[in-house]
């Protein structure tokens, strides 16, 4: 997950100062609702506690639903604002970084539930 935070900076320079093609305000959000993962996650390990790491793992619903509606959206303007091509790629890999951060809180979720129960669950799924 630090790797994504790293080449959330490196996509984030490359952009530098042009004004944005979008209001990034899907981006915006599955940032916070990732941030909140990662804590969460955190905290039920500390506290070895299934059901905060049950709603961690429902969290990224969320995210996930906010991944497919932006990239839709980015995909689109690649095809009107060609110009912005190279913002708009940078864009979507934030977009997947972000999600992917998500995924493995997820897995640590997992991990929480294994811990605790002795036993698998997939809660990807």
């Amino acid at each position: 997950m630090a790797d994504f935070a790293v080449n959330i900076a490196k996509s984030t320079i490359r952009i530098g100062d042009q004004p944005l093609v979008k209001p990034i305000h899907h981006i915006k959000k599955m940032h916070t609702i990732a941030s909140s993962m990662l804590s969460l996650s955190i905290k039920a390990f500390n506290e070895e506690d299934i059901v905060l790491a049950k709603k961690v793992a429902d969290m990224d619903d969320q995210v996930d639903a906010l991944y497919g509606e932006t990239l839709v959206e980015i995909i689109e303007l690649m095809e009107t604002k060609k110009e912005f091509s190279q913002q708009l790629i940078q864009l979507l890999f934030i977009c997947r970084y972000i999600e992917r951060t998500a995924d493995h809180t997820t897995n640590i979720s997992e991990s929480i539930m294994y811990l605790v129960k002795g036993k698998r669950y997939d809660l990807n799924g």
